[in-house]
């Protein structure tokens, strides 16, 4: 009874020691800078929502004036100017001179409006983030490292492949994937898009499954935010199914795949599109 005591003692005070150095450690740091920052991205998606909701209700009340403007004119030509008398006239041409004062000023409220929509499309554009990733393979186990960053700072790095000072981003992963781009000479060359669905076993984290299909690419316009596009990778009708797991596939997932005979085998968007590419090029 005495040794299991002194054993306890001695595991309680092992749990003691750990638990003071994650206090002290910086893992509390990144995890309370973690919190800040998924609350300022909180409230400036809220920031957006409202800044939206105030734009399309400006919209709204345009249509509505330009819809009661579009009224105005086409009972103005209904109208015989040839019947009317001299007031009559007096007060159409008051009429008329009202009507084009209001569609100027409409014109204007539409020219303000879609500066307002470009700016907030331009802010918002400045604020996404996008994700820089570096891939190794090794022993058949797959390694990445990646950070998030705002795509004006991706853009920069880049465009001068210095690191950002100020962005926000794993500095130490993006200190790696900088040694690699200059290490191999790296150049943006190639843009892969495409739609993924995404899975995990709610028992199994470990195991995941992503089903991808519309995958597009092209070799200019390399810009992240510009519009998808471009030629399609896979026939029609074919999607790219992908199994992820830590350690073994759950029993569920093999019957699954052996009573459809469905067999793994090796597939890479960049290794197909380069292959053809290359094609095309002979």
């Amino acid at each position: 009874m005495l040794n299991k005591l002194l054993e306890y003692q001695k595991v309680d005070s092992k749990l003691v020691k750990i638990e003071k150095d994650l206090e002290n450690s910086d893992s509390k740091g990144v995890v309370n800078n973690m919190v800040r920052l998924v609350r300022e991205a909180q409230n400036h998606l809220i920031q957006i929502e409202r800044s939206a909701g105030e734009l399309i209700a400006e919209y709204k009340h345009l249509v509505e004036v330009y819809e009661k403007e579009k009224k105005c004119i086409a009972e103005l030509k209904d109208k015989e100017v040839d019947d009317m008398n001299a007031f009559e006239l007096r007060e159409e041409n008051s009429f008329v001179t009202k009507q084009i004062s209001d569609v100027v000023g409409l014109k204007k409220s539409i020219t303000a409006l879609s500066k307002k929509i470009i700016q907030k499309l331009n802010e918002f554009e400045k604020t996404r983030k996008q994700g820089v990733e570096s891939k190794k393979k090794y022993d058949s186990v797959v390694n990445k490292r990646r950070t998030s960053i705002l795509l004006q700072d991706a853009y920069s790095y880049f465009e001068n492949r210095e690191i950002p000072e100020k962005a926000k981003m794993n500095r130490q992963v993006m200190k790696e994937i900088d040694y690699i781009m200059n290490f191999y000479n790296l150049k943006p060359k190639v843009f892969i898009s495409y739609d993924r669905f995404a899975f995990f076993e709610k028992n199994n984290s470990d195991f995941r499954l992503t089903v991808d299909k519309n995958i597009q690419t092209r070799r200019t316009d390399l810009h992240l935010n510009s519009s998808v596009y471009g030629d399609q990778l896979l026939e029609e009708g074919q999607w790219l199914m992908e199994a992820k797991a830590f350690r073994s596939f759950p029993l569920w997932f093999v019957q699954f795949l052996s009573e459809r005979k469905i067999y793994s085998t090796s597939f890479s968007k960049y290794g197909a599109e380069y292959k053809k590419f290359s094609n095309n090029q002979k």
